[in-house]
C-alpha cells in the first residue's frame, strides 16, 4: 500500500487509495508508518500540482545532483523533506483553493479542507489502539496542504491531546496556523483572527523553543491585519491604532534582533515584506521606503544576504505612498517595480489592495489610467480586483489610451469568469458595482455605444428576463442620471424608476429614493445651465432673426426644467436652492423685461 500510494500523483487517488485500505482494514490500529506515508504521499502531490509534473521532476533531479544510477533511488522519506522545502517557499504566495460547503452553501477557503479533516478523525479512532501515538511531524504535512486555519487549528488541537502535557507541540505547527490566520486571501474567502494570531506568537516566544523568523514574520503579518483596510479612501485607521501597530512592530522587531536571527534568504524576504506592510499599516510611508531600500533593489545591489524584494513590497510601499498622497514617490517605485516584476507576480490580494489605494491618489497623479491598463493586459483578473478596475474606469479623472467601453467588457469578461459569491447579498452588491460602473461610463462614451445593452442580452441569456440580476440592471439605471445632460432623457428614467414603479418596490432601488430626486433636479440643472451658457455664447454672433429663435427654443427648455422639478416631491430639501437657481436661469433667459423681474424675485424667495 506505501508503493502503491508512493507512485502516485494526484492527491484525490491518494486518499481514495488509503480509504479504501481504511475501510478494508477498520478492525486494524493504523500503522505509524502507514499515516507517515500518506501524508508524505499528500505532500508530494500537492506539490505536483503547483508547480506541475514536469517541473517537479526536474526539481528533484537537480537535489539529486547525479545522473548515476546509484543516487536514483530517492527514498520516501527524502522526497518528504524534498517536498516540504518547496511547499513552504510556495505556500505563502501561491493562490488559494475553495472547496463547497454543504453546511454553508456557499465556497469556502482551503480544497483540502475535507480530506485532512476525514483524516484527522481516522487518526483520532485509531489513537487509542494505535501501539505508539501520531508524530507532529504527520501532522505537519498534513497543515501544510491547501487548508483553511480552522483546519489546520484543529490538528494543532489534536498535536496538543498527543503530547505531553508539560510539552508544547514543535513550534512549526504554531507557525503554519498563524501564516494562515495572517496570510494573504484569495478571491476574498476566508476570515483572519489576527487576535488568535498574536496569542499564539506570544506563547511560541515564551515556551522555550527557538523560534524562526519565520514566527516574528507572521506575529507582523497579524498587525498589518489589525488594519488590512487602511489602504481605502473612506476607511482609514485612527492614530490610536497606528500607534499600536507601529510600536508593536518596532517590540517584534528588537525580539528578532536579541535572538540573533539571520535576516537573509527566502525567509529574511518575508520577513522584510512583513515589515514593510507594518509600516504602511502604521501610516508611516517613510519608514515603508527606507525598509525597502535598504534591500537589494537592483540587480548591481545584490549582495550576500540575498535580500531581494519582493513583489509585494514594492506594492504595499506604493500603496503607503498613495494613502499618504505621495503620488511621486509611488510613480518612482512602479519604475523600479517594472524593472524586476509585472503585475502577474503579484498575489491577487495584495494587487487588489493596490487598485482600491489608487482612488487616493486619481486626481494627483495623470498615471492611473495607464496603470489600470497594464493590470488589465496581465490577464485575468480574480473578481473582486475586476470590480476595483472597473470603479476606476468610471472615474472622469482616470483618462486611458484604450476606449474605456473596450476596457469596460475586458474587466466584465473576467469578472465573468471567476465563481460568483453565492452569498444573495454579496452578490448583488458586487453586481449592482459592476452595472452602476458600466451605465457611467456608457453615459459619457458616444453616441450609440450598446455596453449596456450587450450586458443586458448576456444577462437575459443566461438568467432569464425575469431573474433578480436583470432586475438589479434595471434598478442600477438611476446612476446613468450622474452624467446626463438630456433632461427628457432623465425624465424617462426617473419615471421609470420612480413614478411607474409599484411602492413595494421602491425599497429594492440601490439608492434611497431622496437620493433619485436630487439626482434627477441635478439633471435639470445641469441642462438649464447648458441653455443659459448656450445663449450667452451666441448672443453676439448671430443675427435678430436666428437669435429670437434660438432665445425661443432655449426658454422653452428652461421652462420645460422647471416643470419637471416642480413635479418632485417637496420634501427634499435641497429643493429649493435647486429651484431658485433654476428660475435665475428663467429669467435671464427670458425676452421679456416684466417676466424677468418676476422670475428674479420668485429666484430670491426661493433661495432665502
Amino acid at each position: 500500500m506505501i508503493q502503491a500510494m508512493d507512485a502516485m500523483v494526484s492527491k484525490k487517488d491518494i486518499f481514495e487509495t488509503f480509504s479504501l485500505s481504511s475501510s478494508l482494514a477498520n478492525s486494524e490500529p493504523l500503522d505509524v508508518s502507514m499515516a507517515r506515508a500518506l501524508s508524505s504521499s499528500l505532500l508530494r502531490g500537492h506539490l505536483v500540482e503547483q508547480v506541475g509534473e514536469p517541473l517537479y521532476q526536474e526539481l528533484l533531479a537537480e537535489a539529486v545532483g547525479s545522473t548515476e544510477d546509484r543516487w536514483q533511488d530517492v527514498s520516501v522519506e527524502e522526497k518528504r523533506i524534498f517536498s516540504l522545502y518547496h511547499v513552504k517557499r510556495l505556500e505563502r504566495y501561491y493562490e488559494k483553493g475553495t472547496s463547497f460547503n454543504p453546511l454553508l452553501g456557499f465556497g469556502v477557503e482551503g480544497s483540502d479542507n475535507e480530506m485532512v479533516t476525514l483524516t484527522e478523525a481516522r487518526l483520532r479512532r485509531q489513537s487509542e489502539r494505535a501501539v505508539l501515538p501520531v508524530t507532529s511531524d504527520v501532522l505537519a504535512d498534513l497543515m501544510h496542504l491547501d487548508v483553511s486555519w480552522t483546519v489546520a487549528l484543529r490538528l494543532l488541537t489534536y498535536a496538543k491531546e498527543v503530547h505531553p502535557s508539560h510539552i508544547d507541540p514543535p513550534t512549526e505547527l504554531r507557525d503554519r496556523v498563524t501564516g494562515l490566520m495572517t496570510g494573504y486571501r484569495s478571491n476574498g474567502l476566508g476570515s483572519r483572527p489576527w487576535e488568535e494570531a498574536l496569542r499564539l506568537y506570544a506563547q511560541s516566544v515564551s515556551n522555550g523553543y527557538d523560534t524562526s523568523l519565520t514566527t516574528h514574520t507572521h506575529a507582523l503579518d497579524a498587525l498589518w491585519r489589525s488594519g488590512d483596510t487602511f489602504h481605502k479612501v473612506h476607511q482609514t485607521l485612527d492614530k490610536g491604532h497606528q500607534e499600536w501597530v507601529w510600536n508593536a512592530l518596532l517590540q517584534v522587531r528588537r525580539r528578532a534582533k536579541e535572538e540573533n536571527l539571520s535576516i537573509r534568504g527566502d525567509e529574511g524576504c518575508a520577513y522584510m515584506e512583513s515589515l514593510v506592510k507594518g509600516a504602511a499599516t502604521a501610516g508611516r510611508w517613510e519608514a515603508a521606503v527606507a525598509l525597502l531600500s535598504d534591500m537589494d533593489t537592483t540587480e548591481a545591489e545584490t549582495s550576500h544576504r540575498l535580500l531581494v524584494p519582493t513583489a509585494e513590497s514594492f506594492v504595499f510601499a506604493m500603496i503607503a505612498c498613495h494613502v499618504a498622497r505621495n503620488a511621486v514617490f509611488s510613480a518612482s517605485l512602479r519604475s523600479l517595480f517594472k524593472l524586476t516584476y509585472t503585475w502577474q507576480s503579484v498575489h491577487s490580494e495584495v494587487l487588489l489592495h493596490y487598485v482600491q489605494s489608487l482612488r487616493h491618489v486619481v486626481r494627483l497623479a495623470p498615471w492611473v489610467g495607464e496603470a489600470v491598463e497594464e493590470i488589465m493586459s496581465k490577464g485575468r483578473l480574480d473578481r473582486l480586483c475586476a470590480v476595483a478596475c472597473l470603479q476606476l474606469l468610471s472615474s472622469q479623472h482616470v483618462h486611458t489610451a484604450a476606449d474605456k467601453v473596450q476596457l469596460a467588457l475586458k474587466c466584465f469578461d473576467s469578472f465573468d469568469a471567476n465563481s460568483w459569491s453565492q452569498q444573495p447579498l454579496v452578490r448583488k452588491i458586487e453586481l449592482q458595482t459592476v452595472f452602476r460602473c458600466c451605465y457611467i461610463i456608457e453615459s459619457r462614451a458616444t453616441d450609440g455605444c450598446t455596453l449596456m445593452s450587450q450586458l443586458m442580452s448576456y444577462f437575459v441569456t443566461i438568467f432569464g428576463k425575469d431573474s433578480p440580476e436583470v432586475e438589479w440592471i434595471h434598478d442600477t439605471e438611476v446612476y446613468k442620471l450622474q452624467e446626463l445632460t438630456d433632461c427628457n432623457a432623465a425624465s424617462d428614467i426617473f419615471r421609470r424608476q420612480i413614478t411607474d414603479r409599484p411602492p413595494g418596490r421602491v425599497k429594492f432601488l440601490p439608492m434611497p429614493v431622496r437620493q433619485v430626486r436630487y439626482m434627477y433636479r441635478q439633471v435639470l440643472l445641469r441642462c438649464a445651465r447648458r441653455c443659459l451658457d448656450r445663449r450667452e455664447g451666441g448672443e453676439f454672433f448671430l443675427d435678430d432673426d436666428t437669435f429670437a429663435e434660438d432665445s425661443e427654443e432655449i426658454l422653452s427648455v428652461v421652462q420645460m426644467c422647471v416643470d419637471h422639478a416642480k413635479t418632485l416631491d417637496v420634501e427634499d430639501f435641497a429643493s429649493p436652492e435647486v429651484m431658485g437657481e433654476l428660475l435665475l436661469i428663467q429669467s435671464l433667459c427670458s425676452t421679456s423685461g416684466e417676466e424677468k423681474k418676476k422670475l428674479a424675485v420668485r429666484a430670491t424667495l426661493f433661495c432665502h
